[in-house]
């Protein structure tokens, strides 16, 4: 097993993605499961910015199953929630701009996983 180095800045680091991902989600309105995906997604975002910095700069950030995995994960966690409360509040008609809205998120997310498996093949 590899040992984790981590120094000062590391773990300042990580304590704040964790926290901020911990509040996003506990703000948020909604189920028990609402605020977990919503937490989830706050904490993938904070990946995704990494490994697209790492992609710009051209420095190896993640290995390749990790940056796989994020690139994979990333349009599933953005479509989870609206799909979820779909089901959830059934009763309530969704939003037009809502759902342009997740329209508009997905393509994104979409498009950030070609660039960073394109990335990941390299």
């Amino acid at each position: 097993m590899k040992k984790i180095n981590l120094t000062p800045s590391g773990m300042i680091f990580l304590v704040l993605i964790i926290g901020t991902s911990l509040l996003a989600g506990a703000s948020n309105y909604g189920t028990g499961f609402e605020k977990i995906i919503s937490g989830i997604n706050h904490l993938m975002t904070f990946l995704i910015i990494i490994a697209l910095y790492g992609n710009w700069k051209k420095i190896t950030l993640f290995k390749y199953k990790t940056l796989k995995f994020i690139a994979l994960t990333y349009p599933a966690l953005v479509i989870i929630l609206p799909i979820y409360q779909l089901f959830e509040y059934s009763e309530q008609t969704m939003p037009a701009a809502d759902v342009y809205q997740t329209t508009i998120g997905f393509l994104l997310s979409i498009t950030i996983s070609i660039i960073l498996l394109k990335e990941a093949k390299k």
